[in-house]
């Protein structure tokens, strides 16, 4: 179908995952680590403003990238369906999810919101772990290279133990579909 919700859902399925976490932290991952490898942390250090203000601000900033990106990603997504002669469909159209006694059906708009929830939500655990990595390693290519594998190596080994799938594991988050 072309229609722009099922267009949605199919492109947050693919972008919106543990992949695009993945590519958020390669392109955006480096931005307190290269503040400190090339000394400019230095010079706002100096200025009167307390620390933790410009952690948080490199954060808020980082994070104000990623809804611009998403914001992006769905005017694409809107649009992209219709130049193709689709149609705009309706997101109230019904989405089979399993339950833990079996089947229930949510809307797409309902699953489309979801989703963005979970993948904002672990899009801030992965820049935590970054700012916390860069001011542990301080090399750009080390940390991101330690986060990546934090990242993956978390995600699979909460996918292959069962003690680890519960909702205090911050990398349970990382499986949208079925948490969804």
């Amino acid at each position: 179908s072309i229609s722009t919700p099922n267009f949605m859902k199919t492109s947050s399925t693919l972008f919106l995952s543990l992949y695009g976490v993945l590519i958020f932290v390669l392109l955006l991952g480096d931005q307190m680590t290269m503040e400190i490898e090339n000394q400019t942390i230095k010079t706002l250090y100096t200025q009167p403003i307390r620390k933790w203000r410009i952690i948080l601000v490199k954060f808020v900033s980082i994070m104000v990238a990623v809804l611009f990106a998403l914001v992006v990603f769905i005017v694409a997504c809107i649009l992209i369906p219709f130049a193709f002669g689709g149609q705009a469909g309706s997101f109230s159209y019904p989405q089979l999810v399993l339950a833990p006694d079996g089947f229930t059906y949510i809307s797409i708009g309902d699953y489309l919101i979801q989703h963005v929830v979970l993948f904002i939500g672990t899009i801030i655990f992965s820049f935590s772990l970054v700012l916390l990595s860069s001011f542990l390693i301080q090399n750009r290519f080390n940390t991101l290279i330690s986060v990546l594998l934090m990242l993956s190596g978390g995600v699979i080994v909460t996918n292959q133990s069962e003690i680890l799938q519960t909702a205090m594991n911050p990398f349970y988050y990382f499986r949208f579909g079925e948490l969804i």
